[in-house]
């Protein structure tokens, strides 16, 4: 009998030998870290003149397209938003709500255009909505229930997770482009005010 727990014990060993075990350090407790730059009076064509747009800084500082922004599934990521733009756009009252981060909150920062007696923001806090009077633009991906309202002058830094792998489009809320009504020009161009967002495994 003796012999026989012995043997059940070597094989159990050997089974749980053969499983692979994931370190708690492995990358994907590392939190995935993107920026996007939102700048004013960029050149969209020599008819419609200046638009807004939205940047991906890359890994080498350079300013890169928002076309095609890659995340990853089932990790932390941690994006930050700099808005380098003034005043504000009309925009439904739903998207004044922050949705789909941690907590349905992200930290804005005052000051990204900021100087001297023009900062009347707290220099940070974490809300889960702002003002819709402030909100110049939003970045919003509607199939994953993720919505950011950007304020004009600030830096803003979202957490989220996004579970589910798959292309989805992105895309900003507010009417600050082109046209009577703002939904031309950059509204209805990729890398500008809408692109895709591409979740996969990294």
């Amino acid at each position: 009998m003796k012999k026989f727990k012995f043997f059940l014990i070597v094989v159990a060993m050997m089974s749980l030998s053969a499983i692979p075990i994931i370190a708690a350090t492995s990358i994907s407790a590392t939190p995935y870290r993107i920026t996007l730059v939102e700048a004013m009076d960029v050149l969209y064509n020599n008819a419609i003149g200046a638009q807004p747009k939205f940047y991906v800084v890359g890994n080498n500082g350079d300013l890169e397209s928002s076309a095609n922004i890659t995340l990853p599934v089932h990790r932390r990521i941690i994006l930050t938003i700099i808005s380098y733009d003034g005043g504000n756009a009309p925009v439904a009252g739903r998207y004044a709500k922050v949705s789909g981060t941690v907590n349905n909150e992200i930290t804005i920062i005052n000051g990204t255009i900021a100087s001297g007696s023009n900062t009347k923001q707290a220099w940070l806090k974490k809300v889960s909505s702002v003002p819709v009077s402030q909100i110049i633009h939003t970045f919003t991906i509607p199939a994953l229930n993720i919505n950011i309202p950007v304020i004009a002058g600030t830096t803003e830094i979202a957490s989220l997770y996004i579970n589910t792998t798959g292309s989805y489009i992105w895309r900003c809320e507010t009417a600050c482009g082109s046209a009577p009504d703002g939904w031309g020009g950059a509204m209805a161009a990729s890398g500008w005010m809408m692109g895709n967002v591409n979740v996969v495994q990294k």
